[in-house]
């Protein structure tokens, strides 16, 4: 029987463990999610901005693009995901939030910079373990960091 794929957004929702850990993958990351986040307040405007300090993948960038494979994009794909590096990651992974990561392993900090037909990818599978194990090791140090900031 082939291995099915599940998209469950709810652990209480989940009658298997394969369920139950498909649930917990691609919906917590994001750039923000792994972000050390600080904040500034505007007393004359009552708001309070959140603004990422630091990422964590950025200790991580050596390793993460020793894992990845040259891949040259066609004419074709250079039209369809020129600036829309999300676009790349969700047909590529089922997850456009990841295009951070493709961003800077490329040595690229905008959608504008996502021009070039070569770029390094890591594989669907190389992917998903990078994202275990940035937010698996991060976590706790970020939602202190986060917590001590009052933004959660």
């Amino acid at each position: 029987m082939p291995a099915v794929s599940y998209q469950y957004y709810k652990p209480s929702e989940t009658y298997t463990i394969d369920q139950f850990v498909a649930c917990q993958s691609d919906a917590v990351m994001s750039y923000y999610n792994l972000s050390f986040v600080d904040s500034v307040e505007y007393k004359f405007m009552n708001e309070e901005i959140h603004y990422s300090t630091y990422n964590a993948i950025s200790d991580y960038i050596d390793e993460v693009r020793e894992s990845c494979l040259k891949v040259s994009l066609s004419d074709d794909e250079m039209l369809r995901y020129k600036y829309r590096p999300k676009l790349l990651c969700y047909d590529i992974y089922g997850n456009g939030e990841l295009a951070f990561i493709v961003l800077i392993i490329n040595d690229m900090y905008s959608v504008k910079q996502f021009t070039k037909n070569n770029i390094m990818l890591p594989n669907r599978s190389t992917m998903n373990q990078i994202c275990k194990e940035l937010f698996n090791t991060n976590k706790s140090a970020i939602e202190k960091y986060n917590d001590n900031n009052n933004l959660y």
